[in-house]
């Protein structure tokens, strides 16, 4: 009998980790596909923004018109910084996680 229930247990814990596995790598691979098309959604409007620009620098001539340029500004600064705070957040998760797999509490 206590052969039979060390390997059930064996069973569940190798199924166990391969689930883990498996769903760590999907995990992984929705990030990556998600970061991968705001890369690409942020690198086209910074390119609509670019040809725009001349005519949200002309809008900043009239008082009724230069909300569109501080507007303009705003959106244009921070689709530039958003990719770094990304990239960024992600190194430092990646660093955590590997942190976590190379944990030996016995040291």
């Amino acid at each position: 009998m206590q052969s039979l229930t060390q390997y059930v247990v064996s069973m569940v814990r190798r199924y166990f980790l391969m689930f883990l596995v498996l769903t760590v790598i999907v995990d992984i691979l929705t990030l990556w596909g998600i970061v991968v098309i705001q890369m690409k959604t942020r690198i086209v409007l910074i390119t609509m923004l670019i040809v725009f620009s001349p005519l949200a620098f002309t809008f900043y001539a009239s008082p009724s018109t230069e909300h569109w340029t501080k507007w303009w500004v705003s959106v244009f600064l921070g689709s530039c910084f958003q990719q770094a705070v990304v990239l960024t957040v992600l190194f430092m998760g990646g660093q955590m996680m590997m942190e976590a797999i190379r944990f030996d509490p016995d040291s």
